[in-house]
């Protein structure tokens, strides 16, 4: 009798300690939605709510019930969240968030509108995040000229804030204001020098505005910064910085050189649909249609349209048809 006592107590020991957490549970739901078995996700991440119920975990799994094909049962699952967690801006942004993903942006704004006037009294760092995520949500539907409007209430409370800086002057980019965007830019640079990122979107700015060699130099400093450096914000910041140097190279006639960065490119962000429609201007100034519409549509299946417009449609209609 006190054998099977023993072997009990030992199985009961050896289930607790392999009781799986919350963040566990979250981390097999995303294998199994990459995996697309979409409801085995759903269940997996119910169990880690029912853990730890986190707007985070309930936003995942509207994502998931979409990914399942119950459209209607994610949007009212994204609702849900505001009314579970009502004084929550993150609960408010995540149900926002939801709908920009779906791209149905009206229903996104509607939250977004509502939000505002859900938190009247607030700190002055909750009222940019406000009015800095509403104006993104604008920016996702590419309306420009409102984002602006949001964007500038946020400035107006804190015309040092870094990352409004940077937003309004991407506005101020989207709308041909090119040498705001570069004022912009170069305050929150002055404000924050060691933030690489800033330098690449400084050369961006420079790139679109045609002046290619202080563009380059903006890209040269901002990978040289980076050089040794393994976390990914830092490898995607280079990788953007390869494919964006490479475009003024080839601006400037050389071909050659912007060939070998956009092979660095490809090394550190093979995703970025950006540095694929690059390589093809490329392609198409050697004469060399065909490689440049493979490169065309590597762009396309990751989706340029969505991200940057109609101009890969364009090249594809002009040199690939």
């Amino acid at each position: 009798m006190k054998k099977l006592i023993l072997l009990l107590l030992c199985s009961l020991f050896c289930l607790a300690t392999h009781a799986q957490t919350a963040d566990e549970l979250y981390q097999k739901a995303k294998n199994r939605n990459e995996k697309k078995d979409y409801n085995g996700a759903v269940a997996l991440i119910d169990k880690a709510i029912a853990l730890k119920p986190t707007c985070d975990y309930y936003y995942v799994r509207a994502i998931y019930v979409h990914n399942s094909g119950d459209k209607e049962g994610a949007q009212k699952q994204a609702r849900d969240i505001i009314d579970i967690f009502p004084d929550s801006v993150k609960a408010w942004m995540d149900a926002s968030s939801f709908f920009i993903a779906i791209q149905d942006f009206d229903r996104s704004l509607e939250i977004a509108d509502s939000m505002i006037t859900h938190f009247p009294i607030v700190s002055d760092s909750i009222r940019i995040e406000l009015y800095m995520f509403r104006g993104t949500v604008k920016t996702s539907m590419n309306d420009h000229v409102a984002a602006e409007i949001d964007f500038k209430v946020a400035y107006a409370i804190d015309s040092t804030n870094e990352e409004v800086l940077i937003d309004l002057a991407g506005v101020y980019d989207e709308l041909d204001r090119d040498e705001e965007a570069v004022r912009l830019m170069k305050r929150a640079l002055a404000i924050n020098p060691g933030n690489e990122r800033l330098y690449n979107n400084l050369g961006f700015l420079y790139d679109n505005m045609g002046r290619y060699k202080e563009a380059i130099e903006m890209f040269n400093t901002s990978i040289a910064r980076n050089k040794g450096k393994d976390d990914f914000g830092s490898r995607e910041t280079t990788g953007f910085s390869y494919s964006n140097r490479g475009h003024a190279k080839y601006k400037l006639g050389d071909n050659k050189g912007a060939m070998k960065d956009f092979a660095e490119a490809e090394k550190l962000t093979p995703y970025d649909p950006y540095m694929y429609k690059n390589r093809a201007l490329v392609y198409i100034a050697m004469g060399k249609n065909r490689e440049a519409c493979l490169e065309l549509y590597r762009a396309i299946s990751l989706g340029y349209s969505e991200m940057y417009g109609n101009e890969v449609e364009k090249l594809i209609n002009a040199y690939c048809r």
